[in-house]
């Protein structure tokens, strides 16, 4: 795969952030957009469907991924090319799909919910290939590439969602336009782009490649595939034992943490292959000092967050969504106590993966998925929403007690044998 030279040079680690952070925030804002356009045009239960449909997709989509955006952005001493990832994300998208139509031809549910989330499961198929070419910018270190996409993207897909919404109530058919928008936005900037910096995309098919990147990276799909379900266990209790209304309102909460998130692995894209190198340099005090500083951020701005939400948590969901939900602030100052630990959590991952140690995730995403199921069959029965957030505050402590220890573990012995390890 030819590289155009020009076109490929990486910007400083400043600049990749700010767009990233940048981009994400207003892609993070134009998702959550959508709830809100469900909510202040439809009802609780639409917002409910609405994310059932995403919560039905992810594991499966996130599974199939394997993850290799991250394998492609670490992959520093180039052990594969580009088409080669390109085509394992190809195959994986197609059994992603199948499985997924599967799934919703036998979920029992309504014919409308069944066709929603049937549209949000080819959303999510355009969605995972630009995911693969975003991998190769962040590699190239152009970020600003995957910002502008992003923004795009999410912006085009928001308007048009929200118009559609306005003029028809009805959320099947903004779904639809959503679909429309993100299956142009690949074809018209994202193959586009690529195509003029690094050459033709194709399909390159070698089943002893296949195989290795398939061993390389299918602890990441598992760690993904739990990492979901972590998210969505919860969700998925709350509709079985309290009903699509119900995970309509925490779902709608939860979103605004799930908008701060997507800021943060921003960022954390932006510093993954800074880290790798630095790492693989065994450059250990720099590695560290990056990690320190983000997780200090997240203390600092999570803090401030607490406060805010303390003292106007009801009159933000009010004016956000609906006077329906102003009476949950108790709940939403909960969710941003358990979005501190989610976000320090995400710098710890990022940690972890630039070392490419991936075989640990599954089983650190593994033993939360055990303790987040085990809590919420028996708190969200009992205490509905905030069962839900309960179990999920104690996972994210769990998981960062173990990635603390196994990063630390990590660059302990990496700077005792700098060469053989």
């Amino acid at each position: 795969m030819r590289v155009n030279n020009k076109n490929t040079k990486s910007l400083s680690l400043k600049s990749n952030s700010l767009w990233n952070v940048f981009g994400s925030l207003v892609y993070s804002l134009t998702q959550w957009g959508l709830v809100i356009a469900i909510a202040k045009n439809g009802s609780p239960e639409m917002v409910g469907i609405f994310t059932l449909s995403l919560a039905l997709t992810a594991p499966v989509v996130l599974l199939t991924r394997l993850n290799l955006r991250v394998a492609v952005a670490s992959d520093i001493n180039n052990e594969f090319g580009f088409n080669e990832y390109y085509t394992s994300r190809i195959i994986a998208t197609i059994v992603s799909l199948l499985i997924l139509i599967i799934i919703t031809i036998f979920y029992p549910t309504d014919t409308y919910t069944r066709v929603v989330i049937f549209i949000m499961c080819f959303a999510k198929a355009f969605e995972s290939v630009s995911d693969i070419l975003y991998g190769q910018l962040q590699k190239h270190e152009r970020l600003d590439i995957i910002a502008k996409s992003r923004i795009i993207k999410g912006l085009v897909s928001f308007i048009a969602f929200t118009i559609i919404m306005m003029i028809t109530n009805d959320l099947l058919l903004s779904t639809i336009g959503l679909l429309i928008i993100w299956l142009l936005t690949l074809i018209i900037y994202d193959f586009k782009v690529i195509r003029e910096i690094f050459g033709e995309v194709s399909i390159n098919f070698r089943k002893k490649h296949q195989l290795l990147i398939l061993k390389l990276t299918i602890p990441l799909g598992i760690a993904q595939l739990i990492a979901s379900l972590n998210s969505n266990v919860p969700r998925y209790v709350i509709e079985h034992y309290h009903g699509i209304e119900m995970l309509g309102f925490y779902s709608a909460i939860i979103y605004i943490i799930v908008a701060g998130s997507n800021v943060v692995l921003a960022i954390s894209s932006a510093v993954l292959p800074r880290l790798s190198t630095l790492y693989q340099n065994s450059k250990i005090k720099e590695f560290l000092k990056i990690i320190l500083n983000m997780i200090f951020m997240v203390l600092i701005l999570g803090i401030i967050a607490l406060l805010i939400v303390y003292t106007l948590g009801g009159e933000i969901l009010e004016k956000v969504y609906s006077t329906e939900y102003k009476y949950l602030n108790k709940e939403f100052f909960l969710f941003t106590v358990m979005g501190i630990f989610k976000y320090t959590n995400v710098f710890l991952d990022t940690g972890i993966s630039a070392t490419r140690k991936f075989v640990i995730q599954p089983y650190i995403n593994g033993i939360t998925l055990s303790i987040i199921s085990v809590l919420s069959f028996i708190l969200i029965p009992l205490y509905g929403m905030n069962g839900a957030i309960y179990s999920l505050i104690i996972a994210e402590i769990v998981q960062l007690i173990l990635r603390g220890v196994f990063i630390s573990y990590l660059l302990i012995k990496r700077t005792k044998n700098p060469e053989n390890y």
